[in-house]
């Protein structure tokens, strides 16, 4: 029979900033990224389901939740990969299996190509393509969108969105 466990909500902090996260379980890690308009919670399930033979944790990227903003004004997925690996160290993770939706899977990706040794396994769900390869009047257009919508429902009614 599986030992009952409970999901805790955990912050882990450094000179950067905050990093908040769910965590639940013991065992090999599964480490789980959510994508934009997310946040850890929408792992709930996944928590469950998981954490009853493994240790699983599932972040609140930088900007999300209780986490610290990063302090660059547009990062990339590398950037968010540093945090990840910052965290990971800080907490005691040497190496996990990785998964990550959307722009989670961008971050995951990154991570695994700079930090090879330290992913058991990968997996990447609906991964992001992004619009750097737009011309840069429809990456303006759909900039202004997601700020409108932003304004207009609020972080809240974007994420249920």
């Amino acid at each position: 029979m599986a030992a009952s466990f409970s999901i805790e909500a955990r912050e882990w902090r450094d000179a950067a900033g905050a990093i908040s996260y769910l965590a639940c379980g013991d065992g090999v890690p599964v480490v789980l990224l959510h994508g934009i308009g997310s946040a850890a919670r929408s792992f709930a399930g996944q928590l469950e389901g998981l954490g009853r033979d493994r240790r699983v944790i599932a972040w609140n990227a930088p900007g999300y939740a209780g986490s610290t903003p990063l302090a660059m004004a547009e990062p990339g997925a590398g950037a968010y990969a540093d945090r990840l690996a910052a965290l990971l160290a800080g907490i005691g993770v040497e190496r996990c299996h990785l998964a990550g939706h959307s722009l989670g899977a961008l971050i995951a990706a990154r991570f695994a190509v700079t930090q090879p040794a330290r992913v058991i396994s990968l997996a990447l769900a609906s991964v992001a393509l992004g619009h750097a390869m737009l011309p840069d009047a429809e990456r303006a257009r759909l900039r202004a969108a997601r700020l409108d919508d932003l304004d207009q429902l609020g972080a809240r009614g974007m994420a249920e969105k």
